[in-house]
């Protein structure tokens, strides 16, 4: 028999006589590869992101899917997964698949909750549900496909990897598939993308398109930034001006707009059907500038008159709690999943007292909904408890930035972003003490969700060329400035490991990852899209395989831009990934 292996970083197939086992990972965990004891031929790794943790080739004849094969799931339950395959076959590879008759090789969808991995994954769900339920087999030979998971979940993450095979193999209405098997579990629990909503409105149809991409990479956590200092897109029925002043467009142009319960009932399901997680964010002491816009009297007037960035909820202004309270139970009353995200980041002018007990508070409110909660970084400086998620976002760049810039203040990017001394002052002082949040949080019992802007704020400028000139002007304009958050290109974006980052951070406290992408120069669908793509893969296999190479990952990823055509999506063409266009 001759049989091919590869390991999730896809280096080049081990060559062995014996069986045996091929220790790796980390936090104790297990990387298995099972060596047969005949000779092992080389080939590619399969063009599927995130790679599976163990690939077995095997022998004998190919499957071919067409026309007249069927998709049998043997549980009611799985009949939605059999339904998406069908969809996104014919969408993403004009392959005719029916889930009624057929006489062709069959895709099986199997139930059973005997599926093991030599992988034990780390971190939180979202949902609080088991990471276990996310483990799947794939196995193909001459008689079709069997996807084989211990929940409905895990049949469709296999889904997913067999429309990345699909895809890329596809071609006049039929699909070769090599025989062989594919056993996968993910690295971390949490893999999310965090989508700010607030600074500029996309519609249901824009963040369904997002949902499909992050399903597609079995990303399983939508994290919505919903409200800011812009705008305000959740309704809350008790403060109807929250999202009728968000109406306009924003002060710098962008779109402004709300989601009904209607449009936020469709995107929880779309969520939902594919296995994804809404985590809603109402973002606050900070960033309230929209709730002073629309109930006034819930500030003061001197918080109305300090710049919005300076601006907060002052607790001991009446009717403040009431509201936040009210937002807390919308929440949780309308997302089925385990947590909110209670923000808490960029304070700048609040009294340290204030915060910390605006902080409490805010928290205790919270979770008398029954939720869990999730807050940024700078929230370790008020208080986290056992069981609450932090999620890192400033990186030692940033820091070191800002404090170079605080040499010399005036003359600084800090002073072309803020203008105003009194909040480019409160900005320096508050990013400097960033460096002690992460040892508090952790001394804290806090778990550390990683969406450090240096590796994963989508949001950056590309530091490279596209290879099509025609996007030199759109990539001119969009993203932040590659210099201030410390990364740029898509391989930097790549390169970093999620248990490395910081010695202090032990792999057992890793929440999972999340990409974020803000808003501040996006205007459209399209260019959300270009800033995503390429780098949204990159976060998937971050958070679901073993650290790889870039060598070794960017063929698949150049491979990715077939999908994404036959999706309709708008991509930056990166250099690194497709030279010459």
């Amino acid at each position: 028999m001759e049989r091919t292996e590869f390991d999730q970083t896809g280096h080049e197939p081990l060559v062995t006589t014996t069986r045996r086992r091929v220790l790796g990972g980390m936090g104790g965990s297990l990387l298995a590869l099972w060596l047969g004891a005949d000779r092992v031929v080389a080939q590619s790794p399969p063009q599927v992101i995130p790679l599976p943790l163990t690939v077995r080739a095997g022998s004998g004849a190919t499957c071919t899917l067409d026309g007249s094969s069927v998709i049998e799931a043997s549980d009611p339950e799985l009949q939605p997964v059999a339904t998406w395959i069908a969809t996104e076959a014919a969408r993403l590879a004009a392959l005719p698949l029916s889930t009624t008759r057929g006489t062709g090789a069959s895709i099986e969808l199997v139930l059973d909750g005997g599926v093991e991995s030599d992988v034990s994954t780390l971190g939180v769900r979202a949902d609080d549900a088991s990471p276990d339920g996310e483990r799947y087999r794939l196995e193909i030979d001459g008689d079709g496909v069997r996807i084989i998971g211990a929940t409905p979940e895990g049949v469709f993450r296999g889904a997913t990897t067999l429309i990345h095979l699909v895809a890329q193999t596809a071609d006049g209405g039929s699909a070769t598939l090599a025989a062989g098997t594919i056993a996968d579990a993910p690295r971390f629990a949490w893999r999310g993308l965090s989508v700010d909503v607030a600074r500029t409105f996309y519609p249901v149809d824009a963040l369904k398109r997002v949902v499909d991409l992050m399903a597609l990479y079995k990303l399983n956590v939508l994290h919505l930034h919903l409200t800011d200092n812009e705008g305000w897109r959740f309704v809350v029925p008790a403060y109807p001006n929250l999202t009728v002043s968000s109406i306009e467009p924003t002060e710098n142009g962008h779109p402004g707009g709300f989601y009904s319960p209607e449009d936020y009932a469709e995107i929880l399901d779309y969520a939902s059907a594919r296995f994804i997680t809404v985590v809603p964010e109402f973002d606050s002491p900070g960033h309230t500038a929209a709730v002073l816009r629309a109930y006034p009297e819930l500030g003061t007037r001197e918080m109305h008159a300090a710049p919005e960035s300076l601006q907060y909820l002052d607790p001991e202004v009446p009717g403040v709690w009431e509201l936040v309270r009210a937002v807390y139970d919308e929440m949780a009353r309308v997302h089925p999943g385990a947590r909110l995200h209670v923000g808490g980041d960029e304070v700048l002018a609040m009294p340290d007292a204030a915060f910390a007990g605006y902080v409490e508070t805010a928290h205790v409110a919270a979770k008398a909904t029954g939720k869990k909660i999730v807050a940024w970084q700078e929230t370790a400086r008020a208080g986290f408890t056992e069981g609450d998620v932090m999620q890192w976002w400033i990186s030692p760049h940033l820091v070191e930035r800002v404090r170079q810039a605080s040499e010399d203040i005036d003359h600084s990017w800090v002073a072309d972003a803020f203008p105003d001394p009194a909040v480019r002052d409160a900005f320096v002082q508050a990013f400097l003490r960033a460096p002690d949040d992460l040892p508090k949080a952790l001394d804290q019992g806090a778990t550390v969700l990683i969406s450090r802007a240096d590796v994963l704020y989508l949001d950056t400028r590309y530091a490279e060329a596209s290879a099509d000139p025609k996007q030199a002007a759109a990539q001119a304009r969009i993203g932040l400035p590659a210099s201030i958050y410390g990364s740029g290109t898509v391989q930097d974006a790549f390169e970093w490991d999620p248990s490395t980052l910081d010695p202090a951070l032990p792999p057992e406290r890793i929440a999972g990852v999340e990409g974020a992408i803000w808003s501040d120069t996006l205007t459209n669908e399209r260019e959300l899209l270009f800033q995503l793509l390429p780098r949204l893969p990159g976060v998937a296999e971050k958070g679901w395989s073993v650290p790889g190479t870039w060598t070794a990952y960017v063929p698949r990823l150049a491979g990715q831009r077939r999908i994404w055509d036959a999706m309709g999506v708008n991509y930056f063409v990166s250099d690194l990934v497709w030279p010459g266009g």
